[in-house]
Order: structure tokens, then sequence, then C-alpha cells
């Protein structure tokens, strides 16, 4: 059986999954401000997606949704968020001051939902 883990997705379903643009997706890794694994899709060398890299670009889109400039972002921040995602856990960060609740368990069942509408393979709950 083909596990989800196993998947690479394109840009075009990687965006519509995200909600985030293939162009700002391209920005984000130029300026270093989003690491993604990026391996390439056949012989055709378009870039593919992990299922963690949706959860690192829908993480990113998050920070960025509640008011964090993306080179402001960390990648740990990133990478810990995506997690929480992957994991169906919540997410708090505290920096200084502030703290920083996100629903990461909403955010998982916001892109499985979106996975089934571009009909692909849906990770299984843990």
């Amino acid at each position: 059986m083909f596990s989800f883990a196993d998947r690479s997705y394109t840009a075009a379903v990687a965006e519509a999954v995200t909600g985030v643009p293939g162009a700002t997706v391209r920005t984000w890794r130029f300026r270093d401000v989003l690491e993604l694994s990026g391996d390439a899709l056949g012989l055709s060398g378009h870039r593919g997606y992990s299922y963690h890299d949706l959860a690192k670009i829908a993480a990113m889109s998050e920070f960025v949704k509640i008011g964090f400039f993306p080179g402001k972002v960390s990648w740990g921040m990133v990478e810990s968020l995506a997690l929480a995602i992957l994991h169906r856990h919540q997410y708090v960060h505290r920096d200084g001051l502030a703290t920083i609740t996100i629903d990461a368990p909403a955010l998982w069942a916001r892109l499985c939902e979106r996975l089934e509408d571009a009909a692909m393979e849906v990770p299984p709950d843990a």
C-alpha cells in the first residue's frame, strides 16, 4: 500500500492544500526563511513536496496570518509548528512577554480536508 509519507505532492497540490501561492513558497525558499526537502519529481524536474513540507508551508502561512514577518520566523519555530500539526498537538511559543498559542490539530484537519478535496491520499489517524 502506498503511504502518504512516501508520496510527493506537486506545487499545484501544495498551493491548493495550503492556500499559499507557489511564487510565495519560492520567495520564502530563496530568502532562506523556509527550508523544505524539495525532492525532484521524476524526469520533469518539477519540485515535489512531502507531507512534512506541506505542514511547514502551512506553519509559515499561519505565522504570517497572525502578524509575523516571514524573515522574523525562525526555522525552529516553523519546524516545531509543523511537527505539532503532524502529531496534532497544541503549539505554544513564548518569546519575551508574548505567548502565542496555535490550534495545530485544527490546521491538521484543514490540511487533510483539502487533501481529500484534491483527491489525494490522506494520512490515517494515529
